[in-house]
């Protein structure tokens, strides 16, 4: 079960869960089937590129620059981003596209398992999390869970809200301010101890 203290009505999760439940997560896939290798991908590209569970169903083989190497994101309302592919998203995307079966004018990225074999929807993806997370023994792991996991990895790389806005694709810096709230471990470095001046 996931660490949390509360604050307001926001959950503060330990940055060190996270990393625990997104390990637990890509450990309860099955990689010895084409299933598990596209499972698998899903997870790593929503953990790591903060992509709503929808974005990743509407990516199509065009959307993905194997040479810049980078992926291109419609979101909410139309809006394009083009997102840098760091190399784990990219080594589990070509581990599944290697094993991926469909009629070649399949141009969806994420298909179904089972005939028709037609791209995955939203629900689609949204349920190979849930599932894992189940298989994971996780509670209160989903999809949307893991877009908050990457921004809290961004902060905690040192990254600013202005870089997590920009991944996340958000409209205005006030959407992104509530990841501010999330990881107060590294944001209590900026401020001086309870007594103490500095």
């Amino acid at each position: 079960m996931a660490s949390f203290r509360r604050v307001g009505f926001v959950r503060v999760y330990r940055r060190d869960s996270r990393r625990g439940e997104v390990a637990a997560l890509k450990g309860a896939v099955d990689l010895d089937c084409s299933t598990g290798r596209r499972d698998l991908a899903i997870i790593v590209m929503l953990s790591r590129l903060g992509i709503r569970a929808g974005e990743a169903a509407g990516l199509t083989l065009e959307d993905i620059d194997w040479r810049e190497p980078s992926v291109r994101v419609v979101g909410k309302g139309g809006r394009v981003l083009v997102l840098p592919m760091p190399v784990d998203v990219g080594e589990t995307l070509v581990d599944y596209l290697r094993v991926r079966r469909c009629d070649p004018a399949e141009r969806s990225v994420f298909v179904r398992s089972l005939p028709p074999l037609q791209a995955l929807h939203r629900t689609g993806v949204t349920e190979v999390v849930s599932k894992h997370a189940r298989l994971a023994g996780l509670e209160g792991v989903y999809a949307h869970r893991l877009r908050h996991t990457a921004a809290c990895q961004v902060l905690a790389g040192g990254g600013t809200i202005r870089q997590v806005q920009e991944l996340l694709g958000h409209a205005n810096l006030a959407s992104s301010m509530t990841y501010a709230r999330v990881d107060t471990e590294s944001l209590s470095r900026l401020a001086p101890s309870w007594g103490r001046l500095p």
